[in-house]
């Protein structure tokens, strides 16, 4: 069973790239409709969870005081500020409490995982990244850029089949290689991840979009920032700012890093391939 009763909480086990996560929720309605849209990345919910996120629904749970900001993380505290939900996240003590007004809970319980997964990548030395994943020729290449760079537009050029996701890609490394993992943090406007699925690194390719189609080598420096600005949320804190950086210059240094210029067609597959890991 992936969902199961405790007292008047339903929980759900929630994996994504090895790294469990359970969700309890007050809300019967709502855990269904979590349970609908994580069914991919669930598991048996016996596993034991490296995190707890403790979803309250609260009828009388007032918005924050950020007009129509959608989002404000406040660092030094670890909390996050949704319209209409609030979160502590003190991953030391393996909890997240989050208080959610009934209106979009799923959407914010489901950006507050993402922010919990960044969180998680890093901790186990890894990232997680703003880049549409493709696996091709069984290795995964990452398209970075923040919204509106055209990562949509590179994911419905590319086989549906080898979709880590379109959005957001966790990556994290063993012994030899970096691995990009599916996740299921996707958008109704956007292309639906394969699955649970995960591909050793080839390239990180920065979008430009242009006319012409081209990879251009990125100096290194130039590359740490671009990495650095496609990774969510949690460079503002000062922990996570630092480790980020670090890992990224790990990753870096094993991993071929590129512009790749790019026209709204399925072109560029002309020029991305082979096997980067060696660095760039």
């Amino acid at each position: 069973m992936n969902v199961r009763s405790e007292g008047q909480y339903q929980r759900i086990t929630l994996v994504i790239a090895d790294l469990p996560v359970a969700i309890l929720c007050n809300d019967a309605r709502v855990s269904e409709q979590l349970r609908q849209h994580y069914a991919a990345f669930l598991a048996d919910d016996q596993r034991d969870p490296l995190l707890v996120v403790n979803a309250f629904l609260d009828a009388t749970f007032p918005a924050p005081p950020y007009g129509q900001q959608a989002m404000h993380y406040i660092p030094h505290e670890n909390r996050l500020m949704l319209i209409g939900a609030e979160a502590l996240l003190n991953l030391g003590h393996g909890i997240v409490q989050l208080w959610l007004s009934p209106v979009y809970a799923l959407e914010n319980i489901d950006y507050t995982l993402r922010v919990v997964y960044a969180m998680l990548a890093t901790r186990n030395g890894g990232l997680m990244l703003h880049a549409a994943g493709i696996v091709h020729q069984q290795y995964a290449y990452l398209f970075c850029g923040k919204s509106g760079s055209g990562k949509t537009t590179i994911a419905r050029h590319s086989p549906p089949t080898a979709i880590l996701n379109d959005d957001l890609v966790l990556l994290l490394p063993n012994d030899t290689d970096w691995y990009a993992h599916a996740t299921p943090f996707w958008n109704p406007t956007q292309q639906p991840p394969a699955g649970q699925i995960k591909a050793p690194l080839s390239h990180l390719l920065f979008l430009v979009q242009d006319q012409e189609v081209q990879l251009v080598n990125v100096p290194p420096a130039r590359a740490l920032a671009e990495l650095l600005s496609v990774v969510p949320v949690i460079t503002s804190n000062v922990i996570f700012g630092t480790q980020v950086m670090q890992i990224g210059t790990r990753l870096l240094e094993q991993v071929a890093a590129h512009y790749l210029h790019f026209r709204p067609d399925s072109s560029f597959w002309g020029i991305v391939g082979g096997n980067g890991k060696s660095g760039a």
